[in-house]
């Protein structure tokens, strides 16, 4: 047995408890900091030191709880493709008909709305091209396309559409409205920080899309409810 582990053992459940929180902290406190630091410079400008800092702890804490900057970079990553998946479940947007699949884009809408990091640290991922998707955004990626061949195989959208495509069609023109916005707003006449303009961004993108990708038959049963 080690020392640490032979000293947590004659602790009381209350400080091991206590300790275990500490580590959480620790480690939350530091993916808070790569985060942060990874958005406003991107990976290659980026460095252990500069992460510890931020998090207000050693450079040899950030290589214990992370491993490599390369490992921490990914761990970042796939921390936003998890609070995808528990947005998404928290928020009870199952299904796999058109209108559940417009549910998650509007939820995924107003997440990046509200996540400036996500898309800063995808951009410069792009930029830095490094070792592609991380796993979790992977199964993310192929958990919504595979909603779409099943809405696909029920008829609710178009069989000749490539779901691989809407989803990156869809991705794009949601993170592409917030990375564009600042310069085509002042141009139109409009306040880009308004949350005004990104609701009617939003409900004209949501029609748009419903029009592109709805199957002929889905439209006539639905304009029949109406």
């Amino acid at each position: 047995m080690s020392d640490s582990a032979e000293a947590e053992g004659q602790l009381r459940p209350a400080e091991i408890n206590g300790r275990q929180r500490a580590r959480e902290e620790a480690r939350s406190r530091i993916l808070e900091a790569a985060r942060s630091a990874f958005a406003e410079k991107g990976f290659a400008a980026t460095s252990v030191v500069g992460i510890a800092e931020r998090a207000g702890c050693t450079k040899g804490l950030v290589h214990h709880y992370f491993g490599s900057k390369r490992e921490l970079w990914i761990e970042v990553i796939e921390d936003f493709a998890r609070e995808g998946i528990e947005r998404e479940a928290t928020a009870g947007e199952a299904g796999d008909d058109l209108e559940a699949i417009l549910t998650r884009m509007r939820g995924s809408f107003r997440y990046f709305q509200r996540t400036g990091d996500y898309l800063r640290i995808a951009r410069w991922a792009e930029l830095e091209a490094g070792d592609g998707l991380p796993e979790s955004m992977q199964k993310l990626m192929h958990r919504h396309t595979d909603q779409l061949r099943r809405a696909q195989g029920q008829g609710e959208l178009r069989g000749d559409l490539d779901p691989l495509h809407v989803h990156a069609m869809t991705y794009l023109m949601m993170t592409g409205w917030f990375q564009t916005k600042r310069f085509f707003c002042p141009a139109w006449g409009r306040d880009a920080e308004a949350a005004s303009v990104d609701d009617r961004y939003l409900e004209d993108m949501i029609e748009f899309v419903r029009a592109g990708v709805e199957a002929v038959a889905e439209k006539k049963r639905r304009e029949g409810r109406g």
